[in-house]
């Protein structure tokens, strides 16, 4: 899938599309929001709070973390280190219900959560993950490799 193709585009202006309405959501909602003494909110300051509460993929990599990424050795790469911000922001903003949703996490195995882009979350671990070089490791999680071995046992 090449970036010419009837399905990139379409799946890029899908996604472009529902960016735009979750931003448009969080403005709507933070417009709508009143503080403590009743006035309504700087239309400047949510505008900023909307921006940032994004990552913006336009914004060029470094050039080495940009080929590792192109290349899948590293991917997601602008994700990962431009959510750091965002999820510091929601740690300082609600720390009781961070910590309330990690606990629950731990306990129930809710499947992964944006928590788990934190960097915390990958202390004493590889802060990235290495995608092309944990390929023979992950052989065995194939669906079908799963299916095939699950009758063999």
């Amino acid at each position: 899938m090449t970036h010419d193709t009837k399905l990139y585009q379409g799946l890029s202006r899908f996604t472009r599309m529902s960016d735009f309405l979750a931003r448009y959501t969080l403005y709507q909602h933070l417009m709508n929001q009143k503080d403590k003494e009743g006035k309504a909110p700087n239309q400047g300051d949510v505008l900023h709070e909307v921006s940032e509460a994004f990552v913006n993929y336009d914004m060029p990599l470094p050039k080495s973390l940009q080929y590792l990424d192109h290349m899948g050795i590293m991917p997601f790469t602008k994700y990962y280190l431009r959510i750091q911000r965002v999820l510091m922001k929601l740690v300082a903003k609600n720390p009781a219900r961070v910590l309330a949703t990690l606990l629950l996490d731990n306990f129930a195995n809710l499947g992964p959560i944006v928590l788990d882009s934190s960097w915390m979350h990958r202390i004493g671990n590889n802060p990235l993950q290495w995608g092309a070089l944990q390929l023979p490791g992950t052989v065995d999680e194939l669906g079908t490799i799963a299916a095939a071995t699950a009758v063999v046992k």
